[in-house]
C-alpha cells in the first residue's frame, strides 16, 4: 500500500499493475502470470519500461524469482483465508498451482508466523480457516443475536398494534349526497 503512493511508480504502469495485484483481495494464477512478466522482470524488453533491472539476472536473482513466486502464494493463501471456511487440500493445490506437499508447506509457514490461522485435517485433507471459539464466546455471541432478534420482533410488534389503533380510531370523512 505505502508502493501504491509513490509517485515514480505512476510513470511505470506495468509495474503499478503488479503493485495493484498484492493490494487487491483476488487470487493471482502464478501460471499464466509468471509467464508474462518473465520477459518484463527476468529480460526486458524494448522499451525503457521493460529494460532488465538486473535483480533477477544472476543466481541471486533466481532466489529472488523463487522469493517472488513465495509472495504470490502467500497473498493467494491470505485470501483463501478470508474468502473460506473450509476448503479441501487437492483444491487449494489447484488454485496455487502447487503439488499437495508443497501447499502443506507453504501454508505451515503461514500458520507458523500467525499470519493466518488454519488448521489441516490430514485423514480428509481438509483445511479449516475458522478457529475454533471458546464456549463462552459463543454463548455470547448467541445471547447478543437473540437479543437483537428480541428487540426486532419487540418493535415490530409495537408498530402493528400501532397501525391497529390508528384503523380502529380512523372514520372515513362522511360524502354529502347533495352536493
Amino acid at each position: 500500500n505505502r508502493l501504491m503512493k509513490e509517485k515514480v511508480l505512476q510513470d511505470i504502469p506495468r509495474y503499478l499493475n503488479i503493485v495493484k495485484l498484492f493490494t487487491k483481495w483476488e487470487l493471482i494464477d502464478w501460471r499464466g502470470w509468471e509467464a508474462s512478466m518473465v520477459e518484463l522482470l527476468r529480460t526486458g524488453g524494448p522499451d525503457l519500461e521493460s529494460q532488465s533491472t538486473g535483480v533477477f539476472d544472476s543466481e541471486a536473482g533466481n532466489k529472488r524469482w523463487t522469493d517472488l513466486k513465495n509472495r504470490v502464494v502467500e497473498h493467494n493463501i491470505r485470501v483463501m483465508s478470508k474468502y473460506y471456511s473450509r476448503l479441501r487440500l487437492k483444491r487449494m493445490s489447484e488454485l496455487l498451482g502447487l503439488t499437495p506437499k508443497e501447499t502443506e508447506d507453504a501454508l505451515s509457514v503461514l500458520v507458523v508466523n500467525k499470519t493466518i490461522w488454519a488448521k489441516v485435517d490430514r485423514s480428509l485433507s481438509v483445511v479449516n480457516f475458522s478457529a475454533q471459539k471458546d464456549p463462552n464466546q459463543v454463548l455470547n455471541d448467541w445471547s447478543r443475536d437473540l437479543n437483537s432478534l428480541m428487540q426486532l420482533v419487540c418493535k415490530t410488534n409495537h408498530l402493528i398494534n400501532k397501525e391497529e389503533m390508528i384503523h380502529q380510531n380512523y372514520s372515513p370523512p362522511q360524502v354529502d349526497a347533495n352536493n
